[in-house]
């Protein structure tokens, strides 16, 4: 039996035609996988933008009509104006148990507070006759639900 070069030269060179379609097969595959995650990340940015975007619109409405919103805000400016209530509550419990304590607020505690209490003024709890930051909430609740206000 004799020994054909020539067959196993064609063999070894259709071997290496195929190792280098397969590795420049490989190589647009991580090309087309290295653009996707590209522009899936760019897409994550643009979500974030997005959500600062709506976030901001949100904070801005409020701020110009929670008041008296608009019927389908009405649900979501009420979530609102109960999480500002309870952070005013919260806020004034942790001043005083840092003065019960003896602790300062640092400033940088301070300064995140939102409304910051004046130094002047002793911050006020509707538990000892303060101001209630929930008294007007159940009047906003019965115009929200097309209520008259009891007078």
């Amino acid at each position: 039996m004799a020994f054909n070069m020539e067959y196993l030269k064609s063999k070894v060179m259709d071997l290496r035609q195929t190792g280098a379609d397969l590795a420049q097969t490989g190589a647009d595959r991580a090309r087309t996988l290295s653009n996707i995650a590209k522009l899936k990340a760019a897409n994550l940015g643009e979500q974030e933008t997005l959500r600062k975007a709506y976030a901001e619109l949100g904070r801005l409405y409020f701020e110009k009509y929670g008041i008296s919103p608009e019927p389908e805000f009405l649900s979501a400016c009420a979530t609102i104006d109960e999480a500002l209530a309870k952070i005013a509550i919260n806020d004034a419990k942790i001043r005083e148990l840092s003065s019960e304590a003896g602790d300062a607020v640092t400033e940088e505690e301070a300064a995140a507070e939102e409304p910051a209490a004046p130094e002047n003024e002793p911050a006020e709890e509707p538990s000892d006759g303060g101001v209630d930051p929930l008294a007007g909430l159940d009047a906003f609740i019965d115009q929200a639900n097309g209520e008259q206000p009891e007078e």
